[in-house]
């Protein structure tokens, strides 16, 4: 709070009122009430609030009459009603509404109580550090009241409480029907949802212990509904749609626990959960989690094929990465062939993204890997496994990981350097000349130094590589979402000049490697087009990946002869080949592993992940009996 507010101030402010209700005293009286220092707890403030009434006449006359007026006309309706979810028919409008909510100051809204809530939200205290089961001890201020006064708002309350589960309730059933009747399913969904308001109504609850068991019904369905998005994949407006209604059905949930047993503490949810309106990451976060979700689950399912827990699968992992490093020795071959065309530095960066995603397409194609791509899809593969593992199967699959990468490299950059030798070697042989000029070749060596910027384009890089992932799997969601294999099929015109039977096998190829081409060609073109965005903006913006500066550096020493080994810039280059592999592979499965713990259901609490330094870690630490 940026201003203290004293009770010689509350009594001036009462006595110059004189609209009949004005939100500005009780503004000024929580500003009082929540300062507190680290000595001072709720209860205590209670305490001396309770002392204050007894000994001030002027104070507990002005408070009195204050809070009668607010117990005879606020309204707690959309208090109730309005989940973090709000009430905006999609995710963009969701966004807009909560960026408005952060930064525009939001009138008075009659006597809604959700104004005066906002404005302690606004306030700067510290939620967490004031234990609200203190709050309870509110009540020893009832005897300051008339009885009536006191029943009168339990009463309201009640009544409040009974029209927002029929409305939170009347409203799902809406969106349920809205949701899933053009899918065909309404039948199987909507069961629960329709009895749900056989139960209650705008007056009464029939049957507590039976709404709760619908409630409950309906939380597992649009759970199932969530896991099944795996499957089919998931648009963020129709996630959006079902977070919506669980977030209403948890609403439900802790709105029948208060009408049952009405205890102040318990409102802290809530009071939490609408906190939640005014922060832009976690309305970014909380309906975005699931499709990032889906999307390092495909992933993951990658992943797990690039661990190697046998020596059968170790060979097989090794031998596809020297087939990836044999392709890569050619692409070095065209692109270094590349540069020696004459062309605009856009065109120029455009043929070497080409030249790059053909190759990652060829690579992928004949079955072969390179190891760079290999650590965001484990680290995706890791988030969703962690739970399912014990302390000694953690050892195991850690040892495995090491071992997958470190011959998954070897193979790479093993092949890569003898290939690209014998390359140079049949081109001198041919044309008499090396296809890597000697200046061409000190550029290179001087690029690589790991006391220029070359470790920071490994960094840079390292996100590139997982941005390809993810793209990977967003790509395969984005075709399972709007079912572009049945569009294709029952499409006269696509593919119509093949027949129906190879157009099959056609549309059979896009769904399984849609993703995994999509991903491949991006990175191509982000590796081709980056340098040259580097240059034209004038900023250290540049791209160094592990095997293709092995294979370059081969190349360069080739044409420079063994003499360049007298020099100390080669071994600063070898150095920085290696912090470029290290760099290239840490900091893409660092960024993969951040963005799948942060969206996978480690908890039950979506704020948990959103501002939790690592699960994953905590998790790790917990199973391995080091932190508890």
């Amino acid at each position: 709070m940026s201003e203290k507010v004293s009770i010689a101030d509350l009594i001036s402010l009462g006595r110059h009122e004189t609209q009949k209700w004005d939100w500005h005293w009780y503004i000024e009286f929580l500003k009082w009430f929540f300062t507190t220092n680290e000595k001072t707890n709720l209860k205590q403030k209670i305490d001396y609030l309770k002392h204050l009434l007894e000994q001030n006449s002027e104070f507990r006359q002005l408070f009195v009459i204050k809070w009668t007026a607010f117990i005879e006309n606020v309204q707690f309706d959309s208090f109730w009603v309005h989940t973090f979810s709000g009430e905006s028919d999609s995710f963009i409008q969701e966004l807009i509404w909560a960026f408005n909510q952060k930064f525009l100051a939001a009138p008075a809204q009659g006597t809604e109580i959700s104004y005066l809530i906002d404005q302690l939200l606004d306030m700067d205290i510290d939620f967490e550090k004031n234990d609200f089961s203190n709050f309870d001890q509110i009540q020893n201020l009832a005897p300051f009241f008339a009885e009536e006064k006191i029943q009168f708002l339990k009463t309201e309350i009640h009544k409040s409480l009974v029209r927002a589960i029929y409305i939170l309730a009347s409203k799902n059933l809406s969106d349920m029907y809205s949701t899933f009747f053009k899918m065909g399913s309404a039948d199987k969904h909507q069961s629960d949802f329709v009895k749900t308001l056989k139960v209650v109504n705008l007056d009464e609850i029939t049957d507590f212990e039976t709404l709760k068991t619908y409630t409950e019904n309906n939380l597992q369905t649009t759970n199932t509904i969530i896991e099944g998005f795996r499957e089919t994949g998931v648009s963020l407006n129709f996630l959006y749609k079902i977070k919506k209604i669980k977030s209403r059905l948890i609403r439900i949930q802790n709105l029948v626990l208060l009408e049952q047993s009405f205890i102040i503490s318990k409102v802290a949810p809530i009071l939490f959960e609408r906190r939640n309106f005014y922060s832009l990451k976690f309305q970014f976060f909380h309906y975005s989690a699931q499709l990032i979700e889906v999307v390092s689950m495909t992933s993951a399912e990658t992943g797990d094929h690039y661990v190697g827990r046998s020596h059968e699968i170790l060979r097989k992992l090794f031998l596809s990465a020297c087939g990836g490093g044999f392709i890569t020795a050619f692409t070095i071959l065209i692109k270094t062939l590349l540069a020696y065309v004459p062309a605009s530095l856009f065109f120029a960066g455009f043929l070497n993204g080409l030249l790059y995603a053909i190759s990652f397409v060829a690579i992928y194609l004949l079955g072969f890997t390179l190891a760079t791509k290999q650590p965001a899809a484990i680290a995706a593969h890791l988030t969703f496994q962690w739970q399912k593992l014990t302390k000694v199967q953690i050892f195991s699959e850690v040892n495995a990981i090491f071992k997958s990468q470190f011959w998954a490299v070897l193979g790479n950059v093993g092949i890569v350097i003898p290939t690209i030798i014998g390359i140079s070697y049949l081109y001198e042989m041919a044309f008499h000349h090396n296809f890597m000029s000697p200046e061409k070749a000190r550029a290179q060596i001087e690029s690589m130094s790991v006391l220029s910027f070359s470790p920071f384009y490994a960094f840079l890089t390292g996100y590139f590589l997982w941005f390809s992932t993810f793209v990977s799997g967003a790509a395969d969601n984005f075709f399972k979402v709007y079912k572009f294999d049945e569009l294709i099929l029952d499409s006269p015109k696509i593919l119509s000049f093949i027949s129906p039977q190879r157009k099959r096998k056609w549309v059979a190829f896009l769904k399984r490697n849609f993703g995994a081409l999509s991903g491949n060609i991006v990175l191509g073109m982000i590796l081709g087009i980056v340098p040259v965005i580097g240059t034209f903006l004038g900023l250290p913006i540049d791209v160094r990946h592990v095997t293709l500066s092995s294979g370059s550096i081969a190349a360069a020493i080739y044409t420079l002869g063994l003499d360049i080994f007298r020099e100390p810039a080669i071994y600063l280059a070898l150095v920085g080949v290696v912090v470029t592999g290290i760099l290239n592979l840490s900091v893409s499965f660092m960024i993969s592993l951040r963005v799948a713990e942060s969206s996978n259901a480690l908890s039950e609490n979506a704020l948990d992940h959103a501002q939790s330094k690592s699960i994953l870690n905590l998790y790790i630490l917990k199973k391995l009996g080091i932190r508890r």
